[in-house]
């Protein structure tokens, strides 16, 4: 499963290395205040998980890019992909919508390249999750 388009837009050719680009966008919110002086690329699938260097990048903000981050570690954490309703619990601040979708796709990807079996997109519904897993 990818990331929608409209999500992933705009995509960077794996030949842009560079930190800003004038037609860098953020989707995170609908406009930054103040303007973003620096995008930073962020790996669909993050290189610490085995993402490739040349994989699927996008332009997103620092703090956004800082989020994608925090979130797939704790999807790492508690080894499932986090609901809307479990990120605004565990979170001490806001994450936007755009930094949860590409979290939660990172975590996808890194879960359909491990053996370990133990990835199960959470629902709510533990006695279904339990079950699924054998316990």
């Amino acid at each position: 499963m990818s990331i929608p388009m409209f999500i992933l837009n705009p995509i960077l050719s794996p030949e842009s290395r560079s930190i800003h680009d004038e037609s860098a966008t953020c989707l995170c919110v609908a406009e930054h205040r103040p303007p973003v002086l620096e995008f930073e690329r962020h790996h669909v699938f993050p290189l610490y998980l085995g993402g490739d260097e040349n994989g699927e990048t996008v332009w997103v903000c620092p703090n956004a890019h800082a989020n994608c981050h925090e979130l797939i570690r704790l999807m790492l954490r508690f080894d499932h992909i986090l609901t809307d309703h479990e990120l605004q619990y565990m979170q001490p601040r806001p994450v936007s919508r755009y930094a949860a979708a590409l979290a939660r796709e990172g975590f996808r990807r890194w879960a359909s390249t491990t053996s370990s079996g133990h990835y199960v997109l959470h629902t709510g519904d533990q006695d279904e999750n339990d079950a699924k897993n054998g316990q």
